[in-house]
């Protein structure tokens, strides 16, 4: 799995060029046409460009600590906002601003929280008596799915000509 941020660099008449996505550019009809679990991957980065698979160098970086970690390209994106949405990266916040934020992100899991366990618990309640009902009705169709494949095993096994030729007529000890 690609992670934030990731980029292509490919050659260019004038040197390097840097392909990555930004929100702008996810949120455009062919940047919705990437599947949700790939939108900062290469893979998407090379689907949104028409890139083939050995066109151009897989790049990405997680270190936040410095500017120079990143291609200038990325990092003017990066200072314009235009990977709002796409991460929460470590290391570009401040220390007191990371704290601050962090409130902001367990103040906001809790509300989730809050809507999120009474709707598990009713989910919970309908499932059970579902699950219930399934396996009661799926049972007896499965117990008789087990007796025909063994029944059609063992059928096959009586006669010696289906047998493995380590179990045949002249096996040691097979009369």
């Amino acid at each position: 799995m690609c992670e934030f941020v990731s980029w292509i660099e490919t050659p260019g008449k004038r040197g390097p060029v840097i392909l990555f996505l930004s929100a702008e550019a996810l949120a455009t009809p062919k940047g919705l046409e990437i599947a949700p679990d790939d939108r900062l991957g290469h893979g998407a980065i090379r689907q949104y460009y028409g890139l083939a698979q050995d066109e151009g160098t897989n790049h990405e970086c997680v270190d936040f600590s410095s500017p120079s970690n990143f291609p200038a390209e990325i990092v003017r994106a990066l200072k314009r906002g235009e990977f709002r949405g796409l991460g929460t990266p470590k290391g570009l916040l401040s220390a007191a601003t990371w704290a601050e934020y962090q409130q902001i992100r367990q103040t906001a899991l809790a509300e989730y929280e809050q809507t999120r366990q009474p709707a598990y618990a009713e989910y919970e309640r309908v499932r059970q008596p579902a699950l219930a009902e399934y396996q009661q009705a799926c049972q007896p169709a499965y117990a008789e799915y087990q007796r025909a494949d063994r029944n059609a095993f063992w059928d096959l096994w009586a006669v010696p000509a289906n047998r493995s030729p380590a179990w045949g007529k002249k096996a040691k000890g097979i009369t």
